[in-house]
């Protein structure tokens, strides 16, 4: 066990529906954080370093994972929470209200110079990542060129067999049901399994009038991410944990191998029961086990 508190930030590459690098990586210390989130950009992934460092107060015993993600997603907060839009940027007459590709780069860099700066003032071990690909040669790049040196290249396999993606679309739309009911509901509203049971009662006809605009809303957002999962031909590519796993091997040697091989057994019985809580098969990429494993309710 690796003494004190392990840090980690980054998108849906950090933070799953099942366990990532970070995870494999947080059995090994005594305190474990991920601050990863599904669809982050980089200013999210920005603010949460000061925000967990405000809450935790960062000292020279901490290690912090910092797992830098696209430059065209864009990031806001609206009334208590963070939303991610990806491939955000302006048209052609500049009415979308989004940086440029040059201006993520700006923002990106910027960033990633002070977090490093600051980390370092405060003598905290950390490691500065991105997996996706960046302009190499680019004027910003150029300006930044010893933080762009600082960034660690870490590549990520797809996953090639694919699993279903609608363990995806559930999660993501129970989210989404949730951050909706949040914003919209007022004191006098039933709670969210009231209303998506049918099961209440309202008198005051406003109130009823606001949660049928709810309704509307929450069915327009499930068709926005059923959308999302047919141009994905139903499949999800992100890495699964035994690729994961091989990055940690790859990166993090430090981590013993004894410990790495019980942990997969663990990632994988964990992926099974998320995925399939009744009875199915799954196909994962070949390693020191078995490839196909069958989660039973029996």
């Amino acid at each position: 066990m690796i003494p004190g508190r392990l840090f980690t930030f980054g998108c849906s590459l950090t933070k799953y529906h099942y366990p990532t690098w970070a995870d494999i990586l947080g059995k090994q210390w005594q305190h474990y954080e991920n601050w990863g989130t599904q669809g982050a950009g980089n200013q999210f992934i920005f603010n949460s370093v000061i925000e967990c460092d405000q809450r935790n107060q960062f000292t020279e015993t901490d290690t912090v994972l910092i797992l830098w993600s696209a430059l065209s997603r864009y990031d806001c907060y609206q009334f208590g929470h963070w939303s991610h839009i990806h491939n955000a940027f302006p048209d052609t007459f500049g009415h979308n209200p989004y940086n440029c590709p040059t201006g993520q780069e700006i923002f990106t860099y910027a960033s990633a110079y002070i977090l490093h700066q600051y980390l370092k003032s405060k003598n905290v071990n950390f490691r500065s990542m991105r997996w996706n690909r960046w302009d190499h040669d680019s004027e910003v790049v150029n300006l930044y060129r010893s933080t762009y040196n600082e960034i660690e290249k870490v590549d990520f396999k797809l996953n090639r067999d694919r699993y279903p993606h609608r363990v995806c679309h559930n999660n993501d739309l129970e989210k989404r049901q949730t951050l909706l009911y949040e914003r919209l509901a007022g004191e006098s509203w039933p709670s969210l399994q009231e209303i998506l049971a049918g099961d209440y009662k309202i008198t005051d006809s406003f109130i009823q009038k606001e949660i049928d605009e709810f309704l509307v809303q929450l069915e327009l957002e499930n068709k926005r991410i059923e959308k999302k999962m047919a141009e994905k031909n139903g499949i999800d590519d992100h890495p699964l944990p035994s690729t994961h796993l091989a990055v940690v091997k790859k990166i993090f040697p430090f981590v013993g191998m004894q410990s790495l091989s019980k942990i997969l057994v663990l990632l994988k019985m964990l992926l099974l029961a998320k995925l399939f809580p009744n009875r199915h098969l799954l196909c994962f990429d070949k390693l020191q086990m078995d490839d196909y494993f069958v989660a039973s309710d029996s």
